[in-house]
């Protein structure tokens, strides 16, 4: 008896080594995980995205807790009723704003019809909640801009994010 529970370790031990160090060269090189985005609070912070060319300034408390603000693009643009898209994009999670934040949008100055933003009467942002209330044009705000022509951007004050795009109207 002593010598078939011996016989049992034996023939576990390399089974047990083998598990516990698995194969050589099974170990993942250099494992690249996302960085996630700067955690932003009642203290305020600032949010940069899509390379630097959308940037939101959250002031000291127009926030109620922390959060991880992400900023992408919009595949899916469209203008109308005569209004040209400048640059559509989406900043999640969707919050309301206690003090309004700052948005600023680097542009190159052409609308997609080739005028210049100086060209056009009015240039404004256009705010949905989400994703849904943009595809229905339900919930929208507008914040209108200003145009820095020194630092090619637009900029405004918002209230919230969601799914935003940038139009200019002529009037």
């Amino acid at each position: 008896m002593k010598k078939r529970g011996l016989l049992k370790w034996i023939m576990l031990l390399p089974v047990a080594a083998f598990v516990l160090t698995g194969c050589p060269g099974d170990e993942p090189e250099d494992i690249m995980w996302p960085e996630l985005p700067p955690s932003i609070g009642v203290q305020g912070g600032t949010v940069e995205g899509l390379d630097g060319d959308v940037v939101l300034t959250i002031p000291p408390g127009a926030l109620a807790g922390e959060f991880r603000f992400v900023i992408n693009d919009m595949p899916l643009k469209s203008g109308s009723n005569g209004c040209e898209l400048l640059r559509t994009f989406i900043i999640e999670p969707p919050v309301t704003f206690k003090v309004p934040a700052k948005l600023k949008v680097y542009v190159n100055g052409c609308l997609s019809n080739g005028k210049t933003i100086c060209e056009e009467a009015e240039v404004s942002f256009q705010i949905w909640g989400n994703f849904t209330e943009y595809c229905s044009d339900e919930g929208k705000c507008c914040s209108v801009c200003t145009y820095e022509k020194w630092s090619q951007s637009i900029s405004a004050c918002i209230g919230r994010t969601g799914v935003i795009s940038t139009v200019g109207q002529a009037l």
